[in-house]
């Protein structure tokens, strides 16, 4: 079938000669793909909470929710998550999650891929180092502070006794609507 002058097939063929490739739509030149690292991309987080939190808002429970449908999709079957007032504790009971070969610390400073959720997710823990006062991991018998101070004694204890693979302790400000007994 002859095509007139003007018609298009499906495969774009017909009036070639009248597509500009000089006006077509182009990526912008300054965009460049997200590879901000260390404390440029805390600060990247902290400035695009719209991003990470569905109201743009960032708050403990929903880092908490974040952090457990990650350890789900990375393949963790026991999964536990206690409260004691502003203390959240997300573990795993059964496998570490984190990345072999990269320091703990790059892992709450990177944004990191989480290809196994979604393909433009990533990893809750840079939220924890961006958006909450405190924030510590417990690995075996190591607690590490990442910022703030450390988790209560009897609450990292109690998390402890679990015998969990991995722990990440977080405390968000006093502002953070979630407490005892609310939501």
């Amino acid at each position: 079938m002859e095509r007139s002058r003007g018609e298009r097939g499906c495969n774009g063929e017909g009036d070639a000669e009248r597509f500009d490739r000089d006006s077509a739509p182009r990526l912008r030149e300054d965009l460049v793909p997200l590879t901000v690292l260390g404390p440029d991309a805390v600060a990247y987080v902290r400035t695009q909470a719209s991003i990470f939190f569905s109201d743009g808002t960032p708050r403990s429970f929903q880092c908490a929710q974040q952090l457990v449908a990650q350890l789900v999709a990375l393949g963790v079957s026991e999964v536990f998550v206690s409260r004691s007032e502003r203390w959240w504790a997300v573990g795993s009971l059964d496998r570490d999650w984190f990345l072999a070969g990269l320091p703990v610390e790059s892992q709450f400073q990177r944004i990191l891929p989480l290809p196994e959720m979604a393909p433009n997710a990533s990893r809750a823990e840079i939220l924890l180092l961006a958006f909450a006062d405190d924030v510590a991991v417990l690995s075996g018998d190591e607690l590490r502070v990442l910022a703030g101070t450390e988790p209560p004694t009897d609450f990292a204890r109690r998390a402890q006794a679990k015998a969990p693979t991995r722990v990440i302790f977080f405390r968000f400000p006093a502002t953070d609507a979630v407490q005892d007994g609310g939501t």
